[in-house]
């Protein structure tokens, strides 16, 4: 894998094997093999400055992002030590009350990217929908969007009182009954629990 500095180091190379096979041939004609070899070192040099641009573009946009807290890196993924690092964003125990909106959209497209069955344009569309509208939708997805829920709406629908549902389906209960946003878009506490 190419880096920045590896391919700063190659076109310099090539930059002083290009300047040297110049001086060499003074005011003089290159052979037609000096030719060839002028000419595929100057293809190779703008190869390498092209990919070099790439990374040097994708560097800036990383560095833009992390300074915007709203942005969201779609699939991307961390470890440090000592990290706890969720890989279910349907689980939603571990989302705070008063999580930022852009922690509520990264939920919502890691959701999104984890249901199985969507063609390509229906989960680019369901991602435009996260990041251009309110971040409820996005907590909606990750809250309702996973198999268990899937399953235990259903059931729930056949038996309100809930005695056919597995215990991953029990578990989801309380989203079953109640929205999962308030109206100033944090996630709500069961009614029993508000004050």
């Amino acid at each position: 894998m190419e880096t920045r500095e590896s391919l700063s180091a190659d076109i310099e190379y090539l930059d002083a094997c290009l300047n040297a096979m110049h001086e060499r041939a003074g005011d003089g004609a290159l052979t037609p093999d000096q030719d060839a070899d002028f000419k595929a070192g100057v293809t190779l040099r703008d190869e390498k400055r092209t990919a070099l641009k790439a990374i040097e573009e994708r560097y800036e946009t990383l560095e833009r992002q992390a300074k915007d807290p709203a942005a969201t890196v779609p699939g991307a993924t961390f470890s440090a030590p000592g990290a706890i690092v969720r890989n279910d964003p349907f689980d939603l125990s571990d989302l705070r009350f008063d999580a930022t909106p852009g922690e509520v959209r990264s939920r919502g497209l890691a959701a999104i990217e984890k249901v199985a069955g969507l063609s390509d344009a229906h989960r680019e569309r369901a991602e435009e929908l996260v990041r251009g509208l309110d971040h409820t939708v996005a907590l909606r997805i990750a809250a309702t969007g996973s198999d268990d829920y899937r399953s235990a709406f259903g059931k729930r629908l056949a038996d309100p009182l809930g005695r056919n549902l597995t215990p991953a389906e029990y578990a989801l209960r309380p989203a079953l009954r109640r929205s999962p946003t308030t109206p100033a878009g944090t996630p709500s506490r069961s009614p029993s629990t508000r004050p």
